[in-house]
């Protein structure tokens, strides 16, 4: 059974470029149902389009406090139902 990974990026997106790759050539059995992050421009967003993957930028906003933010990050995340969740050059922790 293939795991269903949603992965956390913010910048250029060397490291979801590795696990997409690796998805691709069967080395891990899985699919990238998702990339998330905190960034519209990011690197990121533009490999995973690219791949055909769901994308989606969650952005703090305002003065939304870090509990705020990581209760609406949780929700955006869990909403693909992923069986793990890989910070991949997640620069907000």
């Amino acid at each position: 059974m293939s795991m269903r990974f949603v992965v956390l990026a913010s910048g250029g997106g060397t490291n979801l470029q590795a696990v997409l790759d690796s998805c691709a050539a069967g080395v891990l059995d899985a699919a990238v149902v998702a990339v998330v992050s905190n960034r519209p421009e990011s690197g990121a967003l533009v490999r995973a389009r690219s791949a055909g993957v769901t994308v989606r930028c969650v952005e703090r906003i305002g003065t939304e406090t870090r509990a705020d933010y990581g209760t609406r990050l949780a929700g955006a995340v869990t909403a693909y139902a992923p069986d793990v969740v890989i910070l991949a050059g997640w620069m907000l922790v």
